[in-house]
């Protein structure tokens, strides 16, 4: 088998190790062991997982004070080396499947101590989560490249919509066109007609479109996760739904532009909250999350009214206002003067709102 090239060049893993010996030695751990998928796709751009909804990695990423070792077992250990980490400094240990092993008894055995520092504490999860939320320019390029795919891929679809699909027939399509860029599609979510204005989470079902339906879509590529929404209506949509979808794209829009390098993450819930009473809609705010800060997990946290958090340069987030009936979402990376939207493929028919007198752009509603 020919190695691939890693995601992450050496340079970049090496500056990522550093940041981690750095917290090893805030906090006094002699060792420390990454068990999450989130922390193994951040440190070497691999897919350390099996199963996509797991939290959890397949293989642990164990720093010493030496070296960083891979620990997996036989099934996993030629595939995760030439496919997902090729080319880093890394070293492995691995175990027979049979054994009947947990990371943290081959890292008691390496280590010699009984309670390792791990991500799998949450304590300690905190205080490596942080490392993940500023993107190198590395990571950056990646994720638009990415978050391009992704949108690519549900984009395709929402053209493809007909009446008479089922929930499970167009999810089958995201996933399919999701897959074929090179991308897992690590969430789907379909609602058709009257599901989308009862449902904010709308797991696909058996039920067939009709004349209206919301495709969501996250994809994960090199650990980092595209998140988009698009609605697709066949024939005209009526006043009132225009009326909720320019609503949703207004607080959208509003959330978009206040998301700035210095921004308290308060700040922009509350201007949220706002232009939710002034669209007319003062309490569907309360009926969903607004979204948060993305990356290497779906929602890095989510914003709310005692978010102390503060938006820095080189971060993304993933806004999601709702009103039963309408969705606006799209990944957004901040720069160092302001937005810039991810998922945006300038193929998608768009809509223009007014934010603190600017003009603003958000995806339409698709019509058929």
């Amino acid at each position: 088998m020919t190695q691939g090239k890693s995601r992450v060049g050496q340079e970049e893993f090496r500056a990522k190790e550093r940041r981690l010996r750095r917290l090893m030695d805030e906090r006094g751990f002699p060792h420390l062991l990454l068990a999450s998928q989130a922390n193994f796709s951040w440190l070497t751009g691999g897919r350390g997982h099996i199963l996509l909804a797991s939290e959890e990695a397949c293989a642990g990423l164990l720093l010493t004070p030496g070296e960083v070792l891979l620990l997996t077992n036989n099934i996993e250990l030629r595939r995760l080396q030439e496919e997902e980490l090729p080319g880093l400094p890394v070293s492995a240990r691995q175990v027979g499947w049979d054994e009947r092993r947990t990371l943290l008894s081959m890292v008691q055995d390496i280590c010699g101590v009984a309670a390792p520092a791990s991500d799998l504490d949450p304590v300690v999860a905190a205080t490596i989560a942080p490392l993940r939320w500023t993107l190198c320019a590395e990571e950056q390029a990646r994720y638009r490249e990415s978050c391009r795919l992704a949108a690519l891929a549900l984009e395709e679809v929402c053209q493809a919509v007909r009446p008479g699909q089922s929930e499970f027939r167009i999810a089958g399509l995201v996933s399919a066109t999701t897959y074929e860029r090179g991308l897992d599609p690590v969430l789907i979510l379909v609602a058709s007609d009257e599901r989308v204005h009862t449902r904010r989470h709308a797991l696909p079902t058996e039920e067939r479109v009709e004349r209206y339906a919301m495709l969501v879509l996250c994809a994960r590529r090199h650990g980092l996760i595209a998140a988009a929404t698009r609605l697709v209506h066949v024939g005209p949509p009526d006043a009132e739904l225009r009326r909720r979808h320019r609503a949703v794209a207004t607080i959208d829009a509003a959330m978009i532009a206040g998301t700035r390098p210095g921004t308290l993450v308060r700040d922009i819930f509350a201007r949220a909250v706002r232009a939710y009473a002034d669209a007319g809609f003062p309490d569907e705010w309360r009926r969903h999350h607004q979204g948060g800060l993305t990356g290497y997990r779906g929602r890095e946290y989510f914003a709310t009214a005692e978010s102390v958090e503060s938006v820095a340069a080189g971060q993304a987030f993933a806004w999601n206002p709702s009103v039963a009936g309408a969705k606006s979402e799209d990944t957004v990376l901040v720069g160092p003067n302001g937005p810039e939207v991810l998922t945006s493929t300038g193929n998608f028919p768009t809509i223009e709102v007014e934010v603190g007198g600017t003009g603003l752009r958000r995806p339409d509603i698709l019509v058929l």
